[in-house]
């Protein structure tokens, strides 16, 4: 504000409009900070009056932020212009009434300010001076004739938003002049709402006092009492009541106001709302009451008001909750001690027959398990499904409440209707803490379910290996055996759970055990594919060899599922690789059947015979053409596989691809040197068993490598009457296209025709 250095220096030509990266001039500078003189000479030399700031700023709009009113009233006599705006719709006006500045509002709109011109959320200046409570702003706005009622897109309008900030100066201004008290936001929330959310006691009442409605509804049925209520803003439910709100009103789900302060715990609005006479035990549609709710959430001062009020203690919700499983539940304990303490029926159940007591053992709730178990709570009761309470704190693997109900004497080996006791849940879901407690407390060891099955069966089973070495430690029977024979080391076995096979041979289990299907452990874990477990049982001196009923060995089964890693440890292992079922299969065979490529490469380097027969004369070729497992064929022709070997049907490999139209293996055979009219007993060639089964591409493929279209079977059919006889038009065309004859007879006469 050194005016007489400004006049010298612009005397002496100094650039009057000069920018700073931020786009502030000497002018914009000065209308900042209010320096009128400096203002006057800048001007007087010519200074810029619209060059703005790089965020837009002009120099009004900065002495308009700041209330600069000699300087805003210089420029505006020097023709800024008024309603310049910020990148976000902002004008001086906007800014001055933003930030209360009175002085440059009246000078603005002297100068003939835009009063309505929005930002582009749509905030006007009188919008923009009401949120801020500018009470002053506000009168002047509205004394210029600013449009009191304008609405954002979400329907706030100036009243509500200064409702929604307390700024009863504002409010009053408004309502004075007209603004409509019941306009709604998009959302239905009314001043009264908004005003009564955030607690404005003395906005509430002046609204009330104007006559604003005070039972009207959201969408959802909330009105301002509701609202006021749940945000806990007693000043405001005291205005609300006192003016005759609807008490029991209540939203479309059916919670009322006394419901919503209970489920938030404002004690001081629940005692003030059931003094004035609140129903107490209205229940939702799921029969839920205030007294459930408050339970629920533990709000123990709701609670307590509720009881006072006498509050039915016993009424339930649809499911059969009453207010102490609710409170029970959650864990709050000093809900449930009041509830006791009122007399609550402790061995209520619900409808699947859980008890409060079964219910806070399922969640390990254990302070409320300790007060119920006070309380003479029956810790037998169990649920229709047989689960005790114990069952259900050892399943969750809550170790404190099964202590503790333990020492409180609950039986330790009930049954279930299928016979598993707490030890059995325990095991299976590997609560380990819960096994241990259980050990200590005598629990039977060796109690099976109905199905034989063991607490050690059960946690090998899921693979608890800590459950299952504690189990072991306990002296559990290691090699019991399931009807079917299965041991735990069989289960865990199956279940490639490696840790716990590892545990159970470390305590001796028998490895050669099998099941009454003759299945070792060894062979189930190979028929999965758990390479790991099988290498340990091979590491353990399992039998590699043995064999099942029908002759099938470990190696066979694994070859059989296409387990290759399973595979590879076996033959690793010295698996007799020749060894068949008594059908004759063996492992190679089996492998080319299912087309488990890989597992067949694998043999063929480990030197399986690739021209064993069985009984009937196939070979793994003929099997995998049959098949059409393209990829074991090409892995038996690679390794020498005889290509013409026939069964003793006369079939050879070509004609069982081609019986069963699996074009890409008749290729591959062909592309091998395949003999293309090689002829059954009867005659028949390949081009005839594919032209009778209508394999077109068979066909095709047969004829490309120039097969004798003609050569009759020993009744003297050709291909085109075999074909013709089945009716399969593609196959007749492709004959006819490849130059049959048409008119061939058969030794009766008989024609294709």
């Amino acid at each position: 504000g050194h005016t007489d250095v400004v006049e010298l220096l612009l005397a002496n030509k100094a650039s009057v409009d000069t920018q700073p990266p931020n786009g502030a001039t000497a002018l914009n500078i000065a209308c900042e900070f209010g320096q009128v003189g400096a203002a006057r000479a800048l001007l007087a030399s010519g200074a810029s009056i619209e060059l703005a700031t790089d965020q837009g700023y002009t120099a009004l709009m900065s002495a308009s932020q700041k209330g600069h009113t000699d300087v805003v009233e210089l420029l505006l006599a020097n023709k800024a212009s008024v309603d310049t705006q910020l990148p976000n719709g902002a004008t001086a006006l906007y800014i001055a009434c933003e930030f209360g500045q009175v002085g440059a509002v009246r000078a603005l709109l002297a100068s003939g300010a835009a009063i309505e011109l929005a930002t582009d959320q749509g905030y006007t200046a009188l919008m923009s001076a009401s949120e801020e409570g500018h009470t002053d702003v506000v009168e002047l706005l509205l004394a210029n004739k600013a449009s009191v009622d304008t609405q954002l897109p979400n329907g706030d309008t100036a009243l509500t938003i200064a409702c929604e900030y307390g700024q009863v100066g504002a409010v009053r201004a408004l309502l004075a002049s007209g603004a409509a008290i019941e306009l709604a936001t998009d959302q239905g929330f009314t001043a009264l709402m908004s005003a009564s959310e955030e607690g404005h006691t003395d906005v509430v009442e002046l609204l009330l006092a104007n006559k604003a409605s005070v039972d009207t509804q959201r969408p959802n049925g909330a009105t301002a009492l509701k609202v006021a209520c749940q945000y806990g803003q007693v000043g405001a439910v005291r205005a609300l009541l006192a003016s005759g709100a609807a008490i029991e009103l209540a939203t479309d789900q059916g919670y009322t106001a006394l419901m919503s302060a209970s489920e938030e715990g404002h004690t001081d609005v629940v005692e003030l709302l059931l003094a004035n006479k609140a129903s107490v035990d209205t229940q939702l549609p799921n029969g839920d009451t205030a007294l459930t709710i408050a339970c629920l959430y533990g709000q123990v001062g709701a609670v307590r008001a509720l009881l006072a009020s006498g509050a039915a203690i016993e009424l339930a919700d649809g499911q059969g909750f009453t207010a102490l499983m609710s409170a029970s539940l959650k864990g709050h304990t000093d809900v449930v001690e009041l509830l006791l303490a009122n007399k609550a029926s402790v061995d209520t159940q619900r409808p699947n027959g859980a008890t409060a007591l079964y219910i806070a053992c399922e969640y390990g709730q254990v302070g409320a398990v300790r007060a119920l178990l006070a309380s003479g709570a029956a810790i037998e009761l169990a649920d229709d499904q047989g689960f005790t309470a114990l069952m259900s704190a050892s399943l969750k693997g809550h170790t404190d409440v099964v202590e503790l109900l333990l020492a409180n004497k609950a039986s330790v080996d009930t049954q279930r209707p299928n016979g598993a006791t707490a030890l059995y849940i325990a095991c299976e879901h590997g609560q380990v803490g819960s096994v241990r407690v259980l050990l200590a407390s005598g629990a039977a060891i060796e109690l099976a379910d109905d199905q034989g099955f063991t607490a050690l069966m059960s946690a090998s089973l899921k693979g608890h290996t800590d459950v299952v070495e504690l189990l072991l430690a306990n002296k559990a029977s290691v090699d019991t055996q399931l009807p079917n024979g299965a041991t735990a080391l069989y289960i865990a076995c199956e279940y490639g759970q490696v840790g716990a096979v590892r545990a159970l041979l470390a305590s001796g289990a028998a490895i050669e055990l099998a099941t009454d299907q003759g299945f070792t452990a060894l062979m189930s874990a190979s028929l999965k594919g758990h390479t790991d477990v099988v290498e340990l049982l091979l590491a353990n001196k399992a039998s590699v060899d043995t064999q099942l009923p029908n002759g099938a060995t470990a190696l066979y089964i694994a070859c059989e599922y296409g387990q290759v890693g399973a595979v590879r440890a076996l033959l690793a292992s010295g698996a007799a690789i020749e060894l068949a079922t008594d059908q004759g299969f063996t492992a190679l065979m089996s492998a080319s059947e299912e087309g488990h490529t890989d597992v067949v490469e694998l043999l063929l380097a480990n030197k399986a015979s690739v021209d064993t027969q069985l009984p009937n004369g196939d070979t793994a070729l003929t099997i995998a053409c049959l098949y059409g497992q393209v990829g074991a064929v090409r892995a038996l022709l690679a390794s020498g596989a005889a290509i013409e070997l026939a069964d003793d049907q006369g079939f050879t490999a070509l004609m069982s691809a081609s019986l069963k139209g699996h074009t890409d293996v008749v290729e591959l055979l062909l592309a091998n040197k395949a003999s293309v009219d090689t002829q059954r007993s009867n005659g028949a060639t390949a081009l005839y068993i594919a032209c009778e089964y209508g394999q077109v591409g068979a066909v095709r493929a047969l004829l490309a490598s120039g097969a004798a279209i003609e050569l009759a079977d020993d009744q003297g059919f050709t291909a085109l009457m075999s074909a013709s006889l089945k009716g399969h038009t593609d196959v007749v065309e492709l004959l006819l296209a490849n130059k049959a004859s048409v008119d061939t007879q058969r030794s009766n006469g008989a024609t294709a025709l």
